[in-house]
């Protein structure tokens, strides 16, 4: 007679921390005399509850059952009756059970999950009769898996497969595992997927879902099946929002794709507000918690979010000037700031500027000259007609045609200046411009008998705010009338650029200034003069001169009206800015000096 032998021949369980689970067991071929099962090892947490035999046996129906079954089929029933299983003993672990062949044996296993406890237990189920031995083992996990679907709905086109990411998580201290996910439902099918999935991690991957071509359109439920370290099948179930296949299931598709990809679009939980909705111009958009996604056949599916998508949804979205989006937000070269590129401009984001937008030759002129790196900085206004609001400047249009930009500018006067016991003054015009170029021109004279050495010095003081002492200083000698034909006035137009007023000029704007006009002040040399006369340490002042006007590529085209606008106040005021445009371009018509 053949040995007995237990199905399975091994058993792996798996259950949260705090659940209690049974797995049955069969003793196969019954010999003759006691089986005696029992559990070794399993901390506890796995136990034998009981061993149990049956015997066959054949039953006759009763008046009341055979009344219930359909009358073709009640005298065969009558005349065959039929067979029941009858318990015949029961024995708990470590008991023997007297059986004989022709019985069916089966056992209870009850495995329960401890509150705090180790992350897996092992045993051995032992079951012997007569000086043989079966070792059945056993292995009981502490923890689970979950699956989390990440887009709500899905939605699947007939006759097509769609990509559905899925998070795969192992919780407890559930060790890595091969996790198998796959399904057969009566209308969809999901091939087999394997994902390795960590000790106590997640991994988030992409099912294939597979649609029948005359699957019902709507919500259908389906079940995800997951197998792995445990012995049997995890069911999940889930819908699966049916339609037929139209520019709108695209759509869906192609932005649930998109949602799929976590370091794509903005940080957090992507949870969906709204369904995929018709966005105009033939394309769509889905609202999630953290920012939308449009859709678009000729752009593809792009994330919009944060102050961005506020300002779009301003400028009325797709169906505004800026159409659909052609990329996802990014971030800019300067500043920390964010911008997202549309089909008819951008908008560009500054924590000072806000958000703002700007299209056209503006767009392309602006970005020319180094967009928010350049002089001009960020936008602080959306473009107004033909002209764009930026934080030290303007870019205007002229014609539709003819573009250039109008730096911010500072002017100071003087006024005529004396000096007390001298018979001289003098007067001094300053401008600073926001891209660093200045001109600083004047006279000094001689207004009696007298001749003099002048000097006349303007300064701004911006070391409180952590900058230099910035002095623009002319110094030259006039003649009084007792010297026949000499020159009784000196007079001074100066040029140049420097990085010291582009990178200050925000502290310019508003910074107090002063004038010094003296005479005879001695020889030595002139910074160190000018050092004394303003009361400057020497090493804090940052000189001027006039030199080359610009450099050998840029030149000044004179004055232009232009608006300022301070975002902090939310106030704008008109000014005269500077044009300045490279050499070999026209200027454009409207500049004075």
């Amino acid at each position: 007679m053949a040995q007995f032998f237990v199905e399975p021949a091994s058993i792996t369980r798996a259950a949260e921390a705090g659940a209690t689970l049974r797995r049955g067991f069969e003793v196969k071929f019954v010999p003759q005399g006691s089986l005696v099962a029992s559990v070794s090892g399993g901390d506890s947490m796995i136990r034998l509850t009981d061993l149990i035999a049956y015997e066959l046996q054949r039953k006759e129906w009763t008046d009341d059952e055979l009344a219930d079954l359909p009358p073709d089929l009640r005298e065969q029933a009558r005349q065959e009756g039929y067979t029941d299983k009858v318990e015949v003993g029961r024995v708990s672990a470590g008991e023997p059970l007297f059986v004989h062949p022709g019985l069916h044996v089966q056992g209870m296993l009850e495995f329960t999950a401890g509150v705090p406890g180790p992350r897996s237990v092992t045993g051995t189920l032992v079951v012997e009769s007569s000086g043989e031995r079966v070792d059945v083992p056993l292995v009981f996990v502490i923890g689970g898996v979950r699956v989390e679907f990440l887009v709500d709905p899905v939605v699947g086109v007939r006759n097509d497969e769609v990509a559905v990411p899925v998070r795969v998580s192992l919780s407890g201290g559930a060790p890595t595992n091969d996790i198998v996910l796959g399904s057969a439902d009566p209308w969809i099918d999901v091939p087999d997927h394997t994902v390795s999935v960590p000790e106590s991690g997640s991994v988030t991957t992409t099912l294939r879902l597979q649609v029948w071509q005359f699957a019902p359109l709507g919500p259908l439920p389906a079940n995800l099946w997951v197998k792995g370290f445990f012995d049997h099948v995890e069911v999940v179930p889930y819908k699966v929002t049916v339609v037929a296949s139209a520019q709108s299931v695209v759509a869906s598709q192609r932005i649930q794709e998109k949602v799929a990809v976590l370091g794509e679009g903005p940080p957090g939980a992507r949870t969906p507000v709204s369904e995929v909705e018709a966005a105009g111009g033939g394309g769509f958009v889905q609202r999630y918690t953290t920012g939308n996604v449009y859709w678009h056949a000729d752009t593809g599916a792009k994330w919009v979010y944060g102050a961005v998508v506020t300002k779009y949804l301003q400028l009325d979205g797709p169906a505004g000037l800026l159409g659909f989006p052609v990329a996802d937000e990014v971030a800019t070269a300067g500043d920390g700031g964010r911008m997202s590129a549309f089909q008819g401009g951008s908008i560009y984001f500054s924590t000072r500027s806000g958000a703002c937008e700007v299209h056209g030759k503006i767009l392309d002129h602006w970005r020319a000259r180094g967009a928010e790196t350049s002089y001009l900085g960020f936008p602080t206004l959306d473009q107004q007609g033909n002209m764009s609001r930026f934080e030290r400047g303007t870019v205007q249009l002229q014609d539709g045609e003819f573009s250039f930009d109008v730096s911010d500018a500072r002017d100071i006067k003087t006024g005529v200046v004396h000096v007390d016991g001298a018979a001289a003054n003098g007067w001094a015009e300053l401008m600073v411009s926001s891209t660093g170029g200045w001109q600083y021109k004047g006279s000094m004279r001689s207004t009696g008998v007298l001749s003099y050495d002048v000097l006349m010095v303007v300064t701004m003081d911006l070391r409180p705010f952590g900058g230099p002492v910035l002095t623009f200083a002319e110094d030259g000698d006039v003649e009084g009338t007792l010297v026949f034909g000499g020159n009784r006035a000196h007079t001074w137009d100066q040029f140049g650029m420097d990085d010291r007023v582009k990178d200050n000029f925000e502290l310019i704007r508003g910074v107090r200034w002063s004038a010094a006009f003296t005479v005879d002040f001695g020889p030595g040399d002139l910074l160190a003069v000018v050092a004394s006369v303003v009361g400057v340490p020497l090493a804090a002042i940052a000189m001027f001169f006039g030199g080359a006007f610009f450099g050998e590529n840029v030149k000044v085209c004179g004055r232009y009206g232009h608006m300022y606008y301070d975002p902090v106040a939310g106030e704008s005021s008109e000014e005269r800015g500077v044009v300045f445009v490279p050499k070999g371009e026209p200027c454009p018509p409207g500049t004075f000096c």
